[in-house]
């Protein structure tokens, strides 16, 4: 490893401050670094580069410090460049940041004597089809959600997988998720957790009514289609929490494997499902 770019939560000083201190360590093993502020606008603005030239060579890993939501924003930049994110936790919940500011060193030592070992996880890529056009494209890491808006209003959608119809589904919205997103929104809405190395989507209602329908469990060998019933309003598309588009009655929305992959920097002893136990899903007694 030679070359680190450091991507920091915009406007934390407890990440900027972690930042210098991770530079400079790395500066004293003879890794040039370089720090940028992760931008809401998908602008990664330069603000510190430790060695001359070092923003001309492309990063062996992308350091994250921030938590899930700046993981999830930086994956969707640097998505298809080939280059593996790690994550320092400085979030509520950090589910995608394995290291905390109590044991980066560890990590990142691990690192230097072993090289990068990668982890490849399966994305979502959303599109809308307007008519004939295509009017919305997305990479997705957690979730697209379609949703009601101010009115309190039930939203009418068509389902199918591929061209297998699924049903007619009345309520307040419907999450579909990766495997890795399933502990987000998916499980909040009564979902259920679904192993990060399967290569499925989980599509979940929200508040169906007078539907028995059950969260599903998808193969994306085909993509998943739902169509906005002609008397919707009011309706939205969210991706990831981060990226809101508005709907309109006719919409089709259709839902993806994605070819590029979310590439994780693995570090020894994380294991999903003592992570899961570390962040309350599961509970012994």
């Amino acid at each position: 490893m030679q070359h680190v770019l450091i991507v920091i939560k915009t406007h934390n000083e407890e990440a900027l401050a972690l930042s210098r201190r991770v530079a400079h360590w790395l500066l004293e093993r003879n890794v040039s670094s370089m720090t940028v502020e992760n931008q809401s606008d998908a602008v990664m603005e330069r603000t510190r580069c430790i060695s001359p030239g070092c923003h001309e060579r492309k990063p062996d890993l992308a350091l994250v410090l921030g938590g899930d939501g700046t993981m999830i924003s930086v994956t969707r930049k640097l998505c298809g460049t080939g280059i593996p994110l790690l994550g320092i936790n400085f979030g509520r919940l950090g589910f995608l940041t394995p290291l905390s500011s109590d044991n980066w060193e560890e990590g990142l030592e691990e690192i230097l004597g072993h090289g990068v070992s990668t982890v490849k996880r399966m994305m979502l890529q959303v599109k809308v089809k307007r008519r004939t056009k295509t009017v919305f494209d997305s990479f997705v890491v957690n979730d697209a959600v379609i949703s009601r808006g101010a009115v309190a209003r039930l939203i009418k959608l068509h389902l199918s997988h591929g061209h297998e119809p699924i049903g007619t589904l009345r309520a307040d919205g419907v999450i579909v998720s990766t495997p890795l997103g399933s502990t987000a929104y998916c499980a909040a809405a009564g979902g259920p957790l679904v192993h990060p190395k399967l290569e499925v989507c989980i599509v979940t209602p929200v508040c169906p009514f007078l539907n028995d329908f059950k969260p599903v469990v998808l193969p994306m060998d085909r993509g998943v289609i739902i169509n906005i019933d002609e008397t919707a309003s009011d309706v939205s598309l969210t991706t990831d929490g981060q990226v809101a588009f508005a709907l309109e009655p006719g919409d089709c929305i259709r839902i993806d494997r994605a070819q590029s992959r979310l590439l994780l920097a693995g570090v020894s002893g994380d294991s999903y499902f003592g992570r899961l136990k570390e962040k309350g899903f599961f509970k012994e007694r």
